[in-house]
């Protein structure tokens, strides 16, 4: 039941998209996973199989992990839920700085939106667009917001 929820989901908009179309969104589903796979078995074969997979560094390990463990979290889970972006903070050790506040910043916006959609009692497959929303506004204001301290800091030196 719960992985054919579509709330907090990228496929709710392609629900929406489908015209609710279940055929179409299940083929849909299945392909995003198989490309996902193929690509995460292709990548790892590379990092473990390669004549160069003895000089490739932790970190480097590290690095590509995220980027997966962000599109699978993001991309094909169907019913996101706040607390899976913990499988993101052990990855943040050997990430760069940048890396590091995008991270937090995607952490607080789910936070934030989750916030909102529990205050209003609603679970359902129609809070998956203003969630994803509300994730995306909090994370464009702390980062306008971190840009305007950097300005304001600058002014105050020079």
């Amino acid at each position: 039941m719960q992985q054919n929820k579509y709330g907090r989901s990228l496929f709710l908009a392609i629900y929406y998209c489908l015209n609710g179309d279940e055929k179409v969104l299940n083929f849909t589903k299945t392909m995003a996973l198989l490309v996902f796979a193929v690509s995460y078995i292709s990548i790892l074969i590379k990092l473990f199989f390669s004549k160069e997979a003895s000089k490739i560094s932790w970190t480097k390990l590290m690095k590509t992990y995220q980027v997966f463990l962000l599109i699978f979290t993001f991309g094909l889970i169907t019913n996101f839920n706040p607390w899976y972006v913990i499988w993101l903070f052990p990855t943040i050790w050997w990430q760069k700085a940048k890396t590091i506040r995008n991270t937090m910043y995607v952490s607080l916006g789910v936070i934030n939106s989750y916030a909102i959609t529990y205050a209003t009692k609603v679970d359902d497959e129609t809070v998956g667009i203003p969630y994803l929303i509300v994730m995306l506004l909090t994370i464009a204001i702390l980062e306008i917001g971190r840009q305007i301290y950097q300005k304001i800091k600058k002014e105050k030196r020079g």
